[in-house]
């Protein structure tokens, strides 16, 4: 007989700054598509993780004109690419897409409401006075702003969650080298990246049922074999009555789940008929 409740352990989150930022190549390429130039690639060493991926988001902090030039894609160590933002505005009228321009820290998080896109086409109508309150700007406001599939077309947004191919990743395909990629399309406007930081999720593992597993006696004991939440202490309760209901019982002893989930515990043979319970807080 078995009793209990267990207890949710809390996701852990592990954070990665990139090395290698700096300016983002200036390829003086004819348009948007070509981007057979240098790249910017920033690297992230990824280690420690010991569940599977559960979610990413990443930070950006960035300058650059004309944001429609930029193509910027986050990979996995496994070879996944995602696209976190691509020629952003780029249609047969903006064909090297928007001019609006980056210039602030930009976090890409599944749970943002705008895109790019969606703010820089606000921007063609509406000046954004700067500090001073004299002179206009296009520069694309720092905060949160969720990744976007490529243009042209819609650029619908997208998410880490549905759309990476991140998510499931093991700790062998995720441990390792994370690389953030941006390509300039177009010559003439420049910018760099001076910071970036890829925040990973790992998925709460889940832990064996509470349950006695095995049972085996040998030289005057019995050994119970049991699991339970990871690193949880429990009680060992014997009943003091051989008939059902059991409504009376008594402390038998203790332990700790390891990490995990298993424990086992030893008793006196003398009373074989006795009935268990496991009992944690």
């Amino acid at each position: 007989m078995l009793c209990g409740r267990l207890l949710v352990q809390p996701a852990t989150a592990g954070v990665f700054a990139g090395t290698g930022t700096g300016d983002i190549p200036d390829p003086q390429a004819d348009g948007p598509a070509d981007y057979g130039g240098d790249a910017l690639v920033i690297n992230f060493d990824v280690a420690g993780l010991t569940n599977e991926v559960q979610n990413v988001w990443l930070s950006v902090t960035m300058d650059h004109e004309w944001v429609g030039d930029l193509d910027v894609f986050l990979t996995s160590p496994a070879g996944t690419n995602f696209t976190i933002f691509s020629r952003v505005g780029s249609s047969a009228i903006h064909g090297f897409g928007y001019s609006c321009d980056l210039g602030g820290a930009y976090e890409f998080f599944d749970y943002a409401t705008n895109t790019l896109e969606h703010v820089a086409a606000g921007l063609g109508a509406t000046n954004i006075y700067d500090l001073n309150g004299t002179g206009a700007t296009n520069i694309i406001p720092s905060g949160f702003y969720r990744p976007s599939a490529a243009g042209p077309g819609a650029e619908p947004a997208t998410t880490f969650a549905a759309n990476s191919g991140f998510v499931g990743l093991s700790p062998a395909q995720a441990n390792g080298a994370w690389t953030l990629t941006v390509r300039d399309g177009s010559g003439g406007d420049t910018g760099a990246v001076t910071s970036a930081t890829l925040y990973i999720n790992e998925a709460t593992p889940t832990p064996p049922p509470l349950r006695f597993t095995d049972i085996a006696a040998a030289n005057g004991t019995v050994q119970l074999n049991l699991t339970g939440p990871f690193s949880q202490n429990f009680t060992l309760l014997r009943s003091t009555n051989l008939a059902l209901p059991f409504t009376a019982w008594e402390t038998a002893g203790g332990g700790t789940f390891d990490s995990l989930g298993n424990a086992s515990f030893s008793t006196d043979a003398a009373q074989p008929q006795d009935f268990f319970q496991i009992s944690v807080p």
